[in-house]
């Protein structure tokens, strides 16, 4: 079997790559370079040769991840960006994966709870969505993401491929960005904190809720449904909740910083907590032990002090 993995210079992407060069062939794509990976050996191709070498190939499959440049203060500066980039994104993915359909066994699509939409109802996969729940601050991430999902539910059904669309909480952990521009909570907190600022100011209440997923417990996720032999969207998580300010006060503890916190008591939602149904993924991974936050967290912090 051949891997495709579509964003993989991103943080998902090459955490994929990174667990599964040794076992198979990757083709990874990104932005700028198409590469095929094997163990430690990467060898650049153009486009239009990958799609040639994606033809070449057995079975393949793909998984769309990352490619979504979403970086958090075009949300609010220029959310047409983010929209745009999204949506380029699938086009492209689409457009290979067409190209050489009838190699692809499986598809998995990395999606977001920000297709629910700020309700506060008990969210399962069968929800009917609708954009009047978008949150007004990542509306076009959030409807960028729909449309993703329907455009490869529809793709799939048309070729006969087998999907898997994975919706997901905010993910970090080891391997995230280093660039504070666009970095997510869990890095941005990180960051400020490790640079030895004095003070931070935090966009919100602190009192927002929300879940967060480690990196490593996706990565065994992904390689699991894999194998999963139907097509479905699932929503995968812990449905362990922890507020923004308790967050903060875990990664200064694990710090040992002194860094004085600021909220700015703007919501950046508008519900306190996003609910979503487990019992799919409970039921699919019965038994499967999540990261508690503060073993990712310290592992996290960990790796960014190695690399700053």
């Amino acid at each position: 079997m051949t891997l495709l993995v579509f964003g993989g210079t991103g943080f998902v992407g090459s955490s994929i790559i990174k667990r599964c060069k040794y076992k198979e062939k990757i083709i990874s794509f990104s932005s700028k370079k198409v590469e095929i990976i094997s163990s430690n050996k990467k060898k650049k191709i153009n486009y239009n040769l990958s799609i040639d070498y994606i033809n070449k190939q057995k079975k393949i499959d793909a998984i769309f991840c990352a490619a979504t440049r979403y970086d958090p203060k075009k949300y609010r500066a220029k959310p047409e960006i983010v929209f745009n980039n999204n949506i380029k994104s699938i086009l492209k993915f689409i457009k290979t994966i067409d190209a050489a359909y009838k190699k692809v066994s499986k598809i998995l699509i990395i999606s977001s709870y920000a297709v629910y939409g700020d309700t506060l109802k008990d969210n399962s996969e069968n929800s009917i969505l609708s954009t009047e729940n978008f949150s007004k601050r990542e509306f076009n991430y959030a409807f960028a993401k729909y449309i993703q999902e329907k455009l490869i539910i529809n793709f799939c059904k048309e070729k006969n491929i087998k999907y898997n669309i994975i919706r997901l909480p905010s993910i970090y952990g080891p391997g995230s960005t280093l660039n504070k521009k666009n970095a997510h909570v869990v890095p941005s907190f990180i960051l400020q904190i490790l640079k030895n600022r004095k003070n931070m100011n935090v966009y919100g209440t602190g009192n927002e809720k929300r879940e967060f997923i480690y990196i490593y417990d996706l990565i065994k996720i992904i390689i699991k449904l894999r194998k999963v032999n139907y097509s479905d969207i699932i929503n995968v998580g812990s449905n362990k909740l922890i507020s923004i300010k308790n967050l903060l006060k875990n990664i200064i503890s694990l710090t040992n910083s002194s860094i004085l916190a600021k909220f700015n008591n703007e919501s950046f939602s508008d519900v306190p907590i996003r609910k979503v149904n487990y019992r799919k993924f409970n039921t699919l991974f019965k038994g499967f032990r999540f990261t508690n936050i503060s073993s990712g967290l310290n592992e996290t912090i960990k790796w960014y002090k190695e690399k700053l």
